[in-house]
């Protein structure tokens, strides 16, 4: 009996136990690399539920605010498109739309504008606008295939 209360109630509590990053905070406190920093937010944002929107936007901003006091272009537009792709699937396509374009206008980094240019191809796909969706993704072919 004792054996089976222990896995119905604690089994499921270690399983699906929430990371609480410890590692990726203290990396983030600790390192001089912008790079590893910036990555260690967005895994921090990746590892919340979908319904922990404060946390998400707070660490978004947090992300933010670090890559552009450290004038860190490449940061600054890795967490905009990050940002894009988690509006886009909650649903918010204007806001959406305005982070992943400008990342397709300011990067430098062929991959990441792809990968921002096929996502807008979904988000103008879900809006009904089928010829620019199409544009958007043949221009993501394109830089993939260079």
């Amino acid at each position: 009996m004792l054996k089976s209360l222990f896995i119905v109630f604690v089994v499921p509590i270690l399983l699906f136990q929430q990371d609480n990053f410890k590692t990726e905070r203290a990396l983030i406190k600790s390192s001089k690399n912008d790079s590893l920093i910036i990555d260690a937010y967005l895994k921090i944002i990746k590892g919340f539920s979908p319904n922990q929107t404060d946390s998400i936007n707070n660490y978004f901003n947090k992300a933010s605010q670090y890559a552009t006091d450290k004038k860190y272009d490449k940061g600054i537009n890795l967490v905009k498109a990050t940002r894009g792709n988690y509006l886009v699937k909650h649903g918010q396509l204007s806001m959406a739309e305005t982070f992943l374009t400008d990342v397709v206008n300011t990067t430098n980094e062929k991959k990441l504008k792809a990968d921002a240019l096929n996502t807008l191809s979904m988000l103008y796909g879900k809006k009904g606008n089928y010829d620019l969706g199409m544009k958007s993704a043949f221009n993501a072919l394109k830089l993939y295939e260079e």
